[in-house]
């Protein structure tokens, strides 16, 4: 697992990457107070975690990475975490088998 932080006024950009097969990550950031949000820098896609904690002036992301996969984690406003958090990645449930051509 490898990382870095750039910082531009009150906004926190995270790079992680995962260079091994993937799997589940546990990953701390030191900001505290701050909304989660997971950029994929394949897709372009951007969204808000909703769950995380935040212990000892950190961030506490439970994160999934798929074999050499890499995240922008970023903080860009205060956080309002809810009640009942979500899980930040959902899993998949095969819809049919394909057993032929």
């Amino acid at each position: 697992m490898r990382g870095i932080h750039r910082a531009d006024g009150g906004t926190h950009v995270f790079f992680v990457a995962h260079a091994g097969a993937g799997g589940n990550a546990t990953c701390q950031f030191t900001v505290e107070g701050m909304q989660p949000e997971l950029w994929d820098p394949v897709t372009g896609t951007m969204r808000e975690l909703s769950d995380f904690r935040f212990e000892n002036g950190k961030t506490v992301v439970p994160r999934k990475f798929a074999p050499a996969q890499s995240w922008f984690v970023v903080f860009r406003k205060k956080a309002a975490q809810p009640q009942e958090p979500r899980p930040n990645f959902t899993e998949h449930q095969p819809v049919a088998k394909l057993t032929g051509p």
